[in-house]
């Protein structure tokens, strides 16, 4: 009989696997656990399920995730790559100067792009990270990071 807190922790990770807010949880315990690689699963795939419904929680799982990727090398799992959808190069340029609190007029004038331009791209980069505003853009950012 295998038993302790890591299996009992791995059985809840399984059961936890639909349920975004639990995974969360199953993440931070990963994590004050040291076990990075399974605190960036859990993260991602709750970044991912919240994302897809639309829950007000969805911006915190991605800060969560950013903030266990920052506290690691790059990790590359298939949950990790799920929740990273692709931001085109230019959407990645507006999205790192709008978080690095560049106005949309001075990253228009910086691009040679209109501002209505920016704010498109900014909309998009923000569907597709699960985000709503700038202020979660740096967090969001950090968990996109391309492997």
């Amino acid at each position: 009989m295998v038993d302790g807190p890591l299996v009992e922790l791995m059985a809840l990770h399984a059961r936890a696997s639909a349920d975004g807010a639990e995974l969360m949880a199953v993440s931070g315990a990963f994590a004050r656990r040291g076990l990075l690689l399974y605190a960036a699963d859990a993260a991602a795939m709750a970044a991912l399920r919240l994302r897809t419904t639309k829950s007000p929680l969805a911006p915190e799982a991605s800060a969560h995730l950013g903030d266990i990727l920052g506290r690691c090398d790059t990790l590359h799992t298939p949950a990790l790559r799920a929740a990273r959808p692709p931001l085109t190069v230019r959407e990645r340029e507006v999205a790192r100067l709008a978080a690095a609190g560049v106005a949309s007029k001075q990253i228009a004038e910086q691009l040679f792009l209109s501002a209505r331009t920016v704010e498109n791209h900014l909309q998009r980069v923000y569907r597709k990270l699960g985000i709503t505003n700038r202020s979660e853009l740096s967090h969001a950012l950090q968990a996109h990071a391309e492997p």
